[in-house]
């Protein structure tokens, strides 16, 4: 939201607004289990109507983390190795993680801040984004 041409933030419970559908928190406030909100993100994926199969780079310093997460239609899985396919790449900080995690951050917004790549299947994409975007707030997504 714009008021003079500066972007305000207000407060939807203890989360920011945010100009695009923030997720559904995969982990509350207080765990900083970055490993343990992939985990909850395959979960979360049941219920899509498609496979899912992404793969998700983590970045935290020089370290990068390599994550095979399939759900949808697929049985829910998330392995730290590097997958073999993907319909699509996800390339994000560690920090960055946690915050879509917490529900603070949307993907869109990070996308398109530079803080999280995207590669593959764009249209797959916006169709999760859709379906773990929280029911709280209303969804606003890319054209």
């Amino acid at each position: 939201m714009t008021e003079g041409g500066k972007r305000i933030r207000a407060a939807v419970g203890d989360k920011p607004a945010s100009s695009f559908a923030p997720l559904k928190a995969l982990l509350q406030p207080h765990e900083q289990d970055a490993a343990e909100g992939v985990r909850r993100l395959a979960t979360a994926l049941h219920g899509l109507d498609a496979p899912a199969r992404l793969h998700l780079r983590m970045l935290d310093g020089d370290n990068v983390e390599h994550w095979e997460v399939v759900g949808g239609t697929l049985p829910a899985a998330a392995h730290q190795r590097l997958p073999k396919g993907a319909d699509m790449t996800l390339i994000v900080r560690r920090d960055t993680w946690l915050r879509m995690a917490h529900g603070r951050l949307s993907p869109f917004d990070a996308l398109l801040s530079g803080g999280m790549r995207l590669g593959g299947d764009t249209a797959l994409a916006k169709r999760v984004v859709r379906h773990l975007s929280d029911p709280t707030v209303p969804f606003v997504g890319l054209c």
